[in-house]
């Protein structure tokens, strides 16, 4: 049976879920009446992950795609976990769980872009990127530990094996640092490659600007200068920029030659960078055995159920 959506059960939840102090009775007591509570902070923090970055269509702004997310994911970790052959195993229960993880999502809205120099808010990005990605993987693997009996070698195939599956197809796509770099909040670079075309380029924008004036009208530039790169040591330096206004894949301005973030000829080496090679590193050697363990666990338990069911209808025969 429904039961009815109480405002001080759902926080109470949320609070002991998020300081992972939830007990086994309250873990199994998370029901569908939890999830309006949990599909609300949600939509918040898909709108939040948006808000202050230009480059986002609307749809992504709606914060909708973080909604219908959470229960594509919910569906992938019941069917991945429901080979473990883990106890009270429940779609909705895991649902309701992961939605109530979105909480802390709203730290992504923290517009560090808006405060610091481009370095300093990529790596602030950084750190909530992975402070948030880790506590909601613990929050998991305790709502599996306290839930559903599973050993431990059981616990963390299904803790890592879907991250290092996930990690090795990015890389496989040439598109793992790329998605972890769009994520870290890291903008457009620009290497300053013609000086004499930037000048021709600001003369004529001069030029336009001060015609509209005389015609009393507003004027819009196609392109806005980017700024100037500075370090965290807070040296400028004047061939590289940085726009944080444009689209991916929008005209390059004159004068200047777009780089990577993680071109490490004309920029350092970026914080993000010393934590995602690593990871990889790693996960390209664990997916393999861990997905080999994996799909013993599964093959084994077959079998066990045939057993089973032979034993059974061989009790019933005699």
């Amino acid at each position: 049976m429904f039961k009815t959506f109480s405002l001080k059960e759902c926080w109470n939840a949320q609070w002991k879920i998020l300081t992972l102090a939830a007990n086994r009775e309250e873990l199994l007591s998370l029901n569908l009446s939890m999830l309006p509570w949990g599909l609300f902070f949600t939509l918040l923090a898909g709108i939040g992950r948006a808000w202050d970055n230009p480059e986002a269509e609307m749809f992504m702004r709606t914060g909708l795609p973080s909604v219908g997310y959470i229960f594509v994911l919910s569906a992938f970790l019941f069917f991945f976990i429901a080979v473990l052959r883990p106890k009270n195993w429940s779609y909705q229960r895991l649902l309701v769980l992961i939605s109530m993880t979105a909480l802390p999502g709203l730290l992504y809205a923290v517009p560090l872009e808006m405060m610091f120099n481009p370095e300093t808010a990529a790596i602030g990005n950084t750190f909530l990127l992975f402070l948030v990605g880790s506590w909601r993987v613990l929050i998991l693997g305790l709502f599996l530990l306290r839930t559903t009996d599973l050993n431990w070698s059981h616990l963390v195939v299904a803790l890592f094996l879907p991250l290092c599956l996930i990690i090795n197809l990015l890389i496989a796509l040439e598109k793992f640092e790329k998605t972890f770099g769009e994520m870290g909040g890291i903008r457009r670079y620009f290497l300053l490659v013609d000086q004499n075309a930037v000048n021709n380029w600001k003369n004529i924008e001069a030029e336009r600007r001060q015609e509209a004036y005389k015609r009393n009208e507003n004027y819009y530039p196609k392109y806005v200068m980017p700024s100037p790169y500075k370090s965290l040591d807070g040296k400028t330096d004047s061939k590289i920029f940085v726009d944080w206004t444009f689209k991916k894949g929008s005209p390059v301005h004159p004068g200047f030659k777009e780089i990577s973030w993680d071109d490490f000829k004309y920029l350092p080496p970026g914080p993000l960078m010393f934590v995602l090679r690593p990871i990889g590193k790693v996960s390209s050697y664990a997916a393999p055995l861990l997905l080999l363990y994996y799909l013993w666990i599964g093959v084994t338990g077959f079998v066990t159920i045939i057993k089973n069911r032979h034993a059974k209808s061989s009790n019933v025969k005699n």
